[in-house]
């Protein structure tokens, strides 16, 4: 969905507002900081914690167990990345769980059936937590949404002149990130006429 600002003419004063319709509300890492290269970096943190926890158990010796660590990718991306994403990542640290267990010779151990249960328990409450996330940011834009459409009805542009007195406007807004704003009203002072 795009929007453009469009001019509306007052008819009865000649005055031109400019209006924009509803903004698209970006996803979560889109809002978490200004260079793309950083939330690039930070959606792709479950991705990396997977591939460093799969080398790291590669390459230490059997005794170490690391793969537990795994169980941090599905909450990482249910937490940074949509629902398909949560759901493959989970599936895939659960697979690559299962693989280097059977390369190690642990498929069937007690140890190895908890840790893969574990990490099916870990993803399916992940999607289940992904899933709210998704329906709160949902709600979140649709009442954001409400809000600057009421700004909109509510925040009528001044006339440029009442009889002799000139009017001038500024909206401030009332908070930082709040886009609706407390109205500052200026009326240059009135001089008599000869002074």
């Amino acid at each position: 969905m795009t929007s453009h600002t469009t001019d509306v003419q007052n008819t009865t004063t000649g005055h031109t507002a400019g209006t924009a319709g509803p903004q698209p509300t970006p996803r979560l890492p889109a809002l978490l900081g200004p260079s793309t290269g950083s939330r690039a970096l930070l959606a792709a943190t479950p991705v990396l914690l997977m591939v460093v926890v799969a080398l790291t158990d590669l390459l230490t010796p059997d005794w170490l167990h690391v793969s537990p660590v795994r169980a941090a990718v599905p909450v990482l991306a249910a937490v940074l990345l949509p629902y398909r994403a949560t759901a493959a990542l989970g599936g895939a640290a659960l697979v690559i769980t299962a693989l280097l267990q059977w390369d190690a010779g642990s498929c069937g151990h007690p140890d190895a059936d908890v840790t893969l249960g574990s990490l099916f328990v870990v993803g399916l409450t992940s999607l289940a937590a992904c899933s709210l996330r998704q329906r709160r940011e949902r709600q979140l834009r649709q009442v954001r949404s409400v809000a600057e459409t009421a700004q909109r009805a509510l925040m009528h542009p001044l006339p440029p002149r009442i009889g002799s007195l000139a009017l001038s406007g500024v909206y401030r807004r009332s908070r930082r990130r709040a886009s609706a704003a407390t109205s500052t009203r200026r009326c240059p002072r009135r001089t008599a006429p000869g002074s």
